[in-house]
């Protein structure tokens, strides 16, 4: 399998996200989304978070080739064993670019987000990420165009 794929690219293309929330919260909401989001991911819930999202992550890897980008590092590892996945992404808490070279999509998975972000996904990979994220307490949804 080749590891070439524009990663570049594809952070240009369409996105949806992969959230702990619903829906967008609107510019200006009267909410306490600082609030909570500060909570999220600096109390006993932010495991619970990120647990979910190698979850979603390590499902998704059953079906797709991965190639993960750790930080700023170039040399991609393929497939990496689902102990170091669930580490990196739970643990370590660590910038991943997790790309799928046959669907030609990305995900993003920040140091410090209550989401992550999926790139340029099929109409299948986008069900399929749904699936995952929905069985997991997550929503996935397209953000506002700025």
């Amino acid at each position: 399998m080749s590891t070439d794929i524009d990663v570049e690219a594809l952070l240009q293309q369409p996105c949806w996200v992969i959230d702990c929330l619903p829906t967008q919260v609107p510019a200006g909401s009267e909410g306490q989304f600082f609030a909570v989001e500060h909570l999220l991911l600096n109390g006993p819930r932010d495991t619970e978070l990120r647990h979910a999202f190698a979850t979603v992550l390590l499902k998704l890897n059953c079906y797709h080739d991965f190639l993960v980008f750790r930080g700023q590092r170039e040399n991609p590892k393929r497939n990496p064993k689902p102990e170091k996945l669930e580490k990196w992404v739970t643990r370590d808490q660590e910038h991943l670019c997790i790309a799928l070279p046959t669907e030609q999509a990305l995900i993003v998975v920040p140091t410090s987000s209550t989401c992550m972000e999926l790139y340029h996904p099929t109409p299948g990979l986008l069900e399929e990420v749904s699936a995952l994220a929905t069985a997991n307490g997550l929503f996935v949804w397209r953000p506002n165009e700025l």
